[in-house]
């Protein structure tokens, strides 16, 4: 597949961190979360929750594909790997700081084909594809 033929698979995916975004930006209260290892890597139920939900939609959008996430590691193998960070800045968030984002990138044989990051708050998204 051509660089080009990535584009496609932009709308979908940017859906779909949309709607996960709901889920962020309604948490109002004071989430729980446990360290993952260190004083700073942290995790919550909705981090995993985001992940379990991208997870669905991604392998949806590409059938077949496989799907790396932070907080559950590699599910599947396949030449075209999602790899999702339900909410990149956890430790912000755990404490009340709206410096985060939702992120998803797509490998295809470990080549970064197209990549989305959005900031629930202030709802600013970044995407690129490769080409």
């Amino acid at each position: 597949m051509s660089d080009r033929d990535w584009r496609h698979l932009l709308e979908p995916v940017i859906a779909a961190v949309e709607r996960e975004l709901q889920l962020v930006r309604s948490c109002t209260s004071r989430l729980t979360y446990e360290s993952k290892g260190s004083a700073g890597d942290l995790a919550t139920e909705l981090d995993r929750k985001i992940e379990r939900s991208l997870s669905e939609v991604l392998r949806s959008v590409l059938p077949g594909s496989a799907v790396v996430g932070e907080e559950f590691g590699s599910r599947g193998t396949s030449q075209a790997e999602w790899i999702v960070d339900p909410i990149d800045g956890t430790t912000n968030f755990a404490h009340g700081v709206k410096h985060v984002a939702i992120c998803v990138a797509l490998a295809v044989e470990r080549r970064p084909v197209l990549a989305v990051v959005h900031n629930p708050f202030t709802r600013k998204t970044y995407c690129a594809t490769a080409g």
